[in-house]
């Protein structure tokens, strides 16, 4: 690990000492990403991108995803993290590189005697859009799980935003997002929605929540949520870039189990599409591999070839079709 990572790495881990309480109910995506946790995000740039830019507004700095089961959401929301990991790894290496720059000039000039203090003048170049920004991923079921006595999820939920209030740096990602308007609700308190409306309206809390075209219904009926969020409709790929993104997937697969292939990822994908035409992608492509991959290392075997993918592909066409009989 180079030193410009050590320090995101070290950011990141303080940033969850600074906040226990979304820490604890929460996964830190940027230092998952670090970590090497989570899963590649292919030819989404644009949507990247449009997230990334809605979280800089001055109001309604939330993002709504929606789309249909299984058509990316939450990758899109890791793809945003490791992005903005990414640009704080390479912030960290201008700042070590200037820094070296800046003291090696020192000691040509003999400024200063220790020139490798902490303690020296050096003055940090302006840091990029969001470099500092940490994406959480809140558990809602985790929030509200174990709470006995009336007013132990409002504590909770409220110690949430009082830290994002107190750093702002901080974004929750929400999934399923639509049990806001549920989670907590009871004869004696209101649903989660109403405590977060308020923050959501001061941006003391920043928040990108996914649902489904179905749910969103939920959330359209409380006006005053819906408001707070600026909805980005997410689309499955299709053409060119499903099948590039159909190569990266059975790669990363493959490196998963320790498996090799000669089969054609656009050949699968191609099959994929036509006998699961009810199935979005790329979550159709993604079962029919990763149960191919890990039945293969369960029979200790290392290496597959279309035949396996396609005995595995016949078997969950056959049962899709009787689900939709």
């Amino acid at each position: 690990m180079t030193h410009a990572e050590k320090t995101a790495l070290s950011y990141y881990q303080q940033m969850d000492k600074a906040c226990p309480t979304v820490a604890q109910y929460s996964r830190n995506l940027n230092l998952l990403y670090l970590q090497g946790l989570l899963d590649g995000c292919y030819y989404r740039e644009d949507i990247i991108t449009q997230i990334q830019k809605i979280l800089m507004r001055k109001a309604k700095a939330n993002v709504l995803l929606t789309g249909v089961a299984g058509c990316g959401k939450t990758a899109l929301v890791e793809g945003t993290a490791a992005q903005i990991t990414q640009r704080k790894i390479n912030y960290e290496q201008v700042c070590d590189r200037e820094r070296k720059k800046y003291r090696a000039m020192l000691r040509a000039d003999g400024a200063y005697a220790d020139v490798d203090s902490e303690e020296d003048d050096f003055v940090a170049p302006p840091k990029p859009p969001l470099c500092d920004c940490v994406i959480y991923d809140l558990s809602l079921t985790a929030l509200v799980g174990g709470t006995k006595y009336r007013g132990e999820f409002e504590e909770r939920l409220q110690n949430v935003i009082d830290e994002c209030r107190g750093h702002p740096s901080i974004v929750l990602f929400v999934d399923e997002a639509h049990l806001l308007t549920s989670v907590g609700k009871s004869e004696a308190s209101d649903s989660s929605a109403q405590m977060l409306k308020p923050a959501l309206a001061r941006n003391d809390i920043r928040m990108i929540g996914a649902t489904t075209n179905e749910e969103k219904v939920h959330i359209c009926k409380d006006k005053a949520l819906w408001r707070r969020f600026c909805e980005i409709v997410v689309e499955p790929l299709s053409g060119e870039a499903a099948q590039k993104t159909a190569v990266h997937i059975l790669n990363d697969y493959c490196r998963f189990h320790g498996i090799i292939t000669d089969a054609s990822a656009e050949e699968l994908w191609k099959l994929v599409q036509q006998q699961l035409p009810h199935s979005v992608f790329p979550d159709n492509l993604i079962n029919v591999i990763d149960e191919t991959l890990a039945s293969a290392v369960f029979d200790g075997r290392y290496a597959v070839g279309m035949v396996q993918f396609q005995q595995v592909l016949d078997r969950i066409a056959e049962n899709a079709s009787k689900k939709f009989e």
